[in-house]
């Protein structure tokens, strides 16, 4: 079963409602989804070189993509990703994966082709972080990634079981929900927070953090 939001794009791609053809589904090179559950059917999609994902819900990219071996950039914002292994098949020079729920970036060591990557927001592991970066960044892949401060607060909003993530952007700190479990627009309203009280709210009351979202930003 394909999800509705894949289906959507796909009959909005080939012009016509399913069923599609093998030849039509080869036919598409760039995708982007908006408020998918799950990417299931887009592995039909054979040649798909640039997928474009915000406010998705699924946590892997390994079982619908597998078979891309024409990737070559995924963008994946606001979205439950936690799981970035099982395409070291396709030739992917570009992942931005901004405010997602990455904690292991081990699997990217076995992306030849990687050459620029973004994690802004994401929970890292410690080992992410302070080493698989740095190893990535040695053999001249390119590295955006949170800042120590808040890097620091996703890794602990992530031991807490709290799925938001905490990033800078020009209009100051903020906090967003990462995925559908919580909202039905991942992208937008992300309240303005500074580190010194989110901190403060982590250390006396956690469960309190989902009321900054009660706010327009």
């Amino acid at each position: 079963m394909m999800d509705d939001t894949v289906l959507s794009k796909l009959t909005q791609k080939v012009n016509h409602p399913p069923p599609f053809s093998a030849t039509e589904l080869e036919s598409i090179t760039t995708l982007s989804l908006r408020h998918a559950r799950t990417l299931e059917g887009l592995g039909q999609c054979t040649r798909l070189e640039i997928l474009i994902l915000t406010g998705c819900d699924m946590a892997s990219l390994s079982d619908p993509l597998s078979g891309i071996s024409s990737l070559t950039a995924l963008v994946c914002h606001d979205s439950a990703l936690s799981d970035i292994g099982g395409l070291a098949d396709a030739q992917i020079g570009r992942m931005d994966l901004q405010r997602n729920l990455i904690t292991d970036l081990s699997p990217l060591i076995d992306y030849p082709a990687l050459q620029r990557i973004d994690v802004t927001g994401n929970p890292l592991s410690v080992e992410s972080y302070r080493f698989i970066i740095g190893r990535l960044q040695d053999r001249g892949c390119l590295v955006r990634n949170s800042g120590e401060r808040e890097w620091a607060i996703n890794l602990r909003m992530h031991e807490l079981d709290l799925p938001f993530s905490y990033y800078l952007d020009a209009k100051g700190y903020r906090l967003c929900r990462p995925g559908l479990g919580l909202t039905d627009l991942p992208e937008a309203n992300h309240p303005i927070i500074n580190p010194n009280d989110l901190e403060m709210l982590l250390s006396k009351d956690p469960s309190l953090v989902s009321t900054f979202f009660d706010k327009r930003a």
